[in-house]
């Protein structure tokens, strides 16, 4: 069960699907549906976008169990995997890029 933010000051509480109990596991599928985001948004997105387009289950293991209420400091937590998958902060971590797409 997790709080999902309807619109500015409305929350409802959603069951969520079912999850894995491995946090490699759930790191690399919260990785793959980032840069899902970031592809169908030709290669840069910001990170207040790409957390709201997560499923809800990926936003409670991310503010849960990484510690973080944002993308934007997934650098910190999984820095490795974020470049395995292909991906970067921007320098003012506004944005996830794909490896190889300008700064701003």
């Amino acid at each position: 069960v997790a709080w999902n933010k309807v619109r500015k000051g409305v929350f409802a509480m959603e069951r969520c699907g079912e999850t894995s109990d491995d946090p490699k596991e759930m790191k690399r599928l919260l990785l793959e549906k980032v840069k899902e985001s970031v592809v169908a948004s030709s290669g840069s997105i910001g990170t207040s976008q790409a957390t709201w387009q997560l499923p809800a289950e990926l936003r409670v293991f991310m503010q849960g169990q990484l510690g973080i209420k944002n993308l934007k400091f997934i650098d910190q937590v999984c820095g490795a995997e974020l470049k395995a998958a292909g991906l970067r902060m921007s320098s003012t971590k506004r944005r996830i890029r794909l490896e190889g797409i300008g700064e701003e």
